[in-house]
């Protein structure tokens, strides 16, 4: 019989569970790399799970491009069709040690992203599931488990950053010359604290 988990109770268990083996979260997608270069994808293709028709990468600006605290960050996104669309869904940036810090969304040229409508984005985020094989797999579980926890507020970045583009389009002739305008990256944005929300989630 399967053990069914909360999501607290699944990140508690993924993190465990590296912190036995003197691992982490950020050292797991790195896959044994000898370096950590800024701007690769690790692992380098990213992290495909075709079944349910989602992905992930993880990697790292340059050092004045990153918050404080920031050793890299997940990219997460949907995309049904393994050669088609997708749409980023959350961005979840880690701290040296590879506790979460920050929840972000950015503008469509950071990605490359299909730009989504919030309402689009959220079926998409109520129905993640991550389910790897091999190395890859407990990351899969605790990015899917993150994603469950923290279900309600990456609802309220699409929604703010859905409410910023109304806002923005008035400065630009097209929408799409907002979408790809440097002047904007991190598009909305909440830091989070995992132990002090863990510690309201298990009893």
């Amino acid at each position: 019989m399967a053990v069914t988990r909360s999501p607290a109770q699944e990140i508690v268990r993924v993190m465990s569970f590296y912190r036995g083996k003197s691992s982490g979260l950020a050292q797991a997608a790195l896959l044994g790399a000898n370096a950590f270069r800024e701007w690769q994808h690790y692992p380098r293709r990213d992290a495909r799970d075709d079944l349910h028709g989602v992905e992930f990468y993880y990697h790292a600006h340059a050092a004045d491009e990153r918050i404080r605290d920031e050793h890299g960050h997940f990219h997460v996104f949907s995309r049904p069709d393994p050669e088609g669309e997708f749409i980023h869904l959350v961005g979840i940036s880690l701290n040296a040690h590879g506790f979460p810090i920050r929840l972000f969304l950015t503008n469509q040229w950071v990605t490359g992203e299909t730009w989504a409508t919030a309402a689009s984005a959220r079926r998409a985020v109520d129905r993640f599931c991550f389910r790897g094989v091999g190395p890859l797999a407990p990351l899969g579980d605790w990015i899917t488990a993150m994603i469950r926890l923290y279900r309600a507020e990456i609802h309220r970045l699409h929604e703010t950053r859905e409410r910023w583009a109304r806002a923005k389009t008035v400065e630009f002739s097209r929408r799409a010359d907002l979408l790809k305008s440097r002047r904007y990256q991190v598009i909305a944005q909440q830091r989070i604290d995992l132990v002090k929300r863990l510690s309201t989630e298990i009893d």
